[in-house]
């Protein structure tokens, strides 16, 4: 059976932030390197003969680096995120390119400790894989039922355990981290395509903002992935708006269309 997958991505600085440090890959666009808020918002639909991907970067660092994180590896996954199969070590070869070109743009910069999350889907034939390293999350919504998809690779737990609160959870593991540090461990999870299928890879400025429950019923209640991220964001920013916000949203249909 073919899929079709109707996608729509959107970023937004948010209300309170001056900057937007958040990138993304969608059909071979990024965002430049300094940038605010999209002035709409990117469209497509594809089949998925060939790879497919889309991906969602949020930066973190002082002054410039989080955008130039961000930026960073948004750009070299365009580069290099033309492939011909998903597999288990071309996915971790992937992360590892990344790691090492934002560590090289901290250091031919003089940026000191900057990073970036990565939160990577990828459609093939049938299948949807899900690649992440950090904490923004990934869902699928599947038969009215909403499923966080991705890892947090956090330190909540530790804090937790150990009765800290006082203290925000920090990144275990982020692109940007000197291998001599510490060897990343990327979550990877593949799964078959299903008709009506809801992929939502994003920023943690919507989901701190907005609740899973009412994130699943925004994607159950619209049609369209355009409808479904305007309603979400419209609801990030009416709670405050106090991060940036990118979404990447993807609509799984067993109707084919063209390929482009």
């Amino acid at each position: 059976m073919g899929y079709a997958i109707e996608m729509a991505c959107i970023s937004h600085k948010g209300k309170v932030r001056d900057k937007n440090e958040d990138n993304f890959y969608f059909q071979n666009n990024i965002l430049d390197m300094e940038h605010g808020s999209m002035s709409g918002m990117l469209t497509e639909t594809v089949t998925a003969e060939k790879v497919k991907a889309v991906a969602v970067f949020d930066g973190m660092g002082g002054e410039n680096a989080g955008e130039a994180a961000s930026y960073t590896a948004a750009e070299k996954f365009r580069e290099i995120c033309r492939i011909p199969r998903v597999e288990k070590s071309i996915l971790l070869h992937i992360t590892e390119t990344l790691n090492r070109q934002v560590c090289w743009k901290a250091e031919q910069g003089r940026l000191g400790h900057i990073g970036t999350t990565a939160t990577i889907l990828f459609f093939h034939t049938e299948y949807a894989y899900l690649m992440n390293v950090g904490d923004s999350p990934a869902y699928i919504l599947r038969g009215g039922s909403l499923k966080l998809i991705s890892e947090k690779h956090t330190d909540e737990k530790a804090l937790r355990l150990s009765g800290l609160k006082n203290r925000h959870p920090v990144l275990t593991q982020f692109l940007g981290m000197p291998r001599e540090e510490i060897l990343l461990d990327p979550h990877i999870v593949g799964m078959g395509m299903r008709n009506g299928d809801v992929f939502l890879i994003c920023s943690d400025g919507l989901t701190d903002m907005v609740p899973e429950p009412v994130i699943q019923k925004v994607l159950i209640e619209q049609k369209k992935t355009t409808q479904m991220i305007q309603i979400l964001l419209e609801q990030a920013l009416s709670a405050g708006g106090k991060d940036n916000v990118t979404m990447i949203c993807c609509k799984v249909s067993d109707n084919n269309v063209p390929q482009r």
